[in-house]
């Protein structure tokens, strides 16, 4: 149902608040506004552009210097070759996939100490 029949429903409702009817369509249309709401909710991943990526990696601490544009770019070349898919589901949110990306930066660039400074005998 279109927002304009819906928006006639109701003024039409509202008008003739004392029918018996009135109440019932209101509800109608109420729910109808909950429904698409969810429908357009669960619509769909949308990939980000570089810009966006390039945004969040900016924003972060990890990547300085300038590497965000170029981690942005990789980021998106690596899941745009996977077709935004992660491991057999697609991705619902890139966001939570790039703050892992940065993790992952981090972890890679940190030292691993020993774990004793002890030589070995």
């Amino acid at each position: 149902m279109t927002t304009s029949r819906l928006i006639e429903i109701e003024m039409l409702a509202n008008a003739n608040l004392n029918t018996r009817s009135a109440p019932i369509l209101l509800e109608l249309c109420a729910e109808v506004r909950r429904l698409q709401a969810r429908s357009s909710k669960r619509a769909g991943f949308v990939p980000p552009d570089v810009s966006e990526v390039e945004a969040v990696f900016a924003a972060g601490r990890v990547f300085r210097n300038g590497s965000a544009a170029a981690q942005a770019a990789a980021f998106c070349d690596f899941y745009g070759s996977k077709g935004w898919v992660v491991g057999r589901v697609r991705m619902t949110d890139w966001r939570a996939a790039a703050r892992n990306w940065e993790r992952r930066a981090a972890e890679k660039v940190a030292p691993v100490m020993p774990r004793s400074s002890e030589p070995r005998m």
